[in-house]
């Protein structure tokens, strides 16, 4: 017996939907980075050891909250946040089966990822992250459907013209509906800036999910998960920023990986020789030399 379709969200469910993401649109907090052989989540230890890095970052463009970056990581161990995010959590787990229910917009999804991965519960971030990426799918095929020197000459943000009005801060949808109006009307340029624009959420919510697996005890996926990133867009500074670290703390003293990592780090100071990772990278690229003298030490 097939089950009936998800039941739009109602005006007065969504309202609550957008209040919890604007609640949560916090950047999780969590460090990423974690040893090859993380401890159980249940007796989190600070490596003296591990791979510096920083708080994850989960949104574009709005400023992420960043964290101090230290001599050691706490793997799978969230940073104390406010108190609300346990209640929020308590609260989407009470209204889970009502959600499942419901269609919800792609920044919901986002955000509930988000909610769950500043709180530890990164199976439960997965998946939420999982909707996202998947609801995100139909415009990655329209995007990367358009020429590539066409999507790369695109600006990234959407004309503002082609956005419906009274959309003060256009989501996916809208953003999605306003590219594909410009490829009908054979503006592929402008096609492509929509889309770009529409798909940053889902691009954040793809390298989060990496991080999630990489705190979870999956270093593979980890990798797998910022490689799709790249695949896609090769010069995205967070996936370049977090492959480094998952490659470097999956390496086990493999001096190829531990290079790769180097690499992947040369790029994104290239790219961004100031940006928000400067300062992560020193820290970063000194513990990286020590692990590669101490491979060639026991070779």
């Amino acid at each position: 017996m097939s089950s009936a379709p998800p039941r739009p969200a109602g005006p007065v469910f969504l309202a609550a939907l957008l209040a919890l993401a604007a609640a949560c649109e916090r950047e999780p907090k969590t460090v990423v980075a974690a040893p090859a052989s993380p401890p159980p989540a249940t007796a989190p230890a600070h490596g003296a050891n591990a791979m510096p890095g920083q708080a994850a970052t989960a949104g574009r463009g709005a400023g992420p909250e960043r964290a101090a970056p230290a001599p050691g990581l706490a793997p799978g161990a969230p940073a104390s946040g406010p108190p609300s995010t346990a209640a929020l959590v308590a609260q989407v787990d009470a209204m889970r089966a009502e959600l499942d229910r419901r269609e919800k917009p792609l920044e919901i999804l986002v955000a509930l990822g988000n909610l769950y991965f500043e709180n530890g519960r990164y199976p439960d971030a997965i998946e939420w992250y999982r909707q996202a990426i998947e609801m995100a799918e139909p415009a990655w095929k329209a995007y990367l459907a358009l020429p590539v020197r066409v999507r790369a000459a695109a600006r990234p943000r959407c004309p503002t013209a082609a956005i419906r009005a009274g959309a003060a801060r256009p989501g996916y949808a809208e953003l999605s509906a306003a590219a594909v109006a410009r490829a009908r009307d054979r503006d592929v340029g402008g096609a492509a800036g929509c889309w770009r624009q529409a798909l940053v959420p889902a691009i954040a919510a793809r390298v989060q999910r990496g991080n999630a697996y990489l705190l979870a005890g999956d270093p593979a996926r980890a990798v797998a998960e910022q490689e799709a990133v790249l695949e896609r867009f090769p010069d995205d500074p967070e996936a370049l920023w977090f492959l480094g670290l998952a490659v470097a703390e999956s390496a086990q003293g493999d001096p190829a990986k531990l290079a790769r990592a180097g690499a992947l780090w040369d790029r994104l100071e290239k790219l961004q020789p100031n940006g928000p990772h400067a300062q992560d990278l020193k820290a970063a690229r000194a513990e990286l030399t020590r692990r590669m003298s101490e491979a060639g030490r026991a070779r």
